[in-house]
């Protein structure tokens, strides 16, 4: 009952009293009209999932969105350039995870909002692009630092992604812990 109560207030909108401006966040595009590959349920945004793609290539976008071949979908997407993409609304299930488990939960797809970033190597806009569409994530779903997750942390028996030099700091250290604990949402919670 108060999952369902909590995942109607979700999706009306009145979960975002909390926040002083929760449109705060500017994508590119919103193409999440054109997603295909979805599942039935409602995604309950407990995590943030961060993924890095394979290649550098316009047509992520369309792989992302299900229209090609391949079955794979996520909510968003930042490329090396900056330019954000929303592919899905948040409270779809979208298909990033594939076989994942975390926290004793099997089937990371139904409770992590997807963030795809651009590989084989990263820039320093796009790093600053990520970390603003995270912490804006955290900040509209109340989702703690530590719920902020690597592919490579739901499925290490197959997964290597992101790349640990997407976590590159000031002075060129690299730290995935560290990285973490600094982000910082952009609007304090009136809890």
């Amino acid at each position: 009952r108060k999952l369902e109560k909590d995942s109607h207030e979700l999706w009306t909108g009145k979960v975002y009293k909390h926040l002083k401006n929760p449109n705060m966040f500017k994508f590119t595009e919103d193409l999440s009209n054109r997603q295909r590959n979805v599942s039935k349920g409602t995604n309950t945004c407990e995590y943030i999932l961060l993924h890095h793609t394979g290649v550098i290539w316009e047509g992520n976008i369309k792989v992302l969105l299900g229209e090609t071949w391949t079955k794979a979908s996520v909510h968003f997407l930042v490329m090396q350039d900056g330019r954000s993409y929303k592919l899905a609304d948040p409270k779809w299930i979208t298909w990033h995870a594939w076989q994942s488990s975390w926290e004793g939960r099997i089937d990371m797809n139904r409770y992590c909002l997807g963030i795809e970033i651009e590989w084989p190597w990263f820039t320093e806009v796009q790093r600053k692009k990520a970390i603003e569409l995270t912490e804006h994530l955290m900040a509209v779903y109340r989702i703690p630092k530590e719920r902020v997750i690597r592919h490579k942390d739901v499925a290490p028996w197959r997964k290597v992604d992101p790349d640990e030099s997407f976590f590159r700091l000031k002075g060129g250290i690299t730290n995935w812990k560290l990285w973490r604990f600094l982000l910082k949402p952009k609007e304090q919670w009136n809890v």
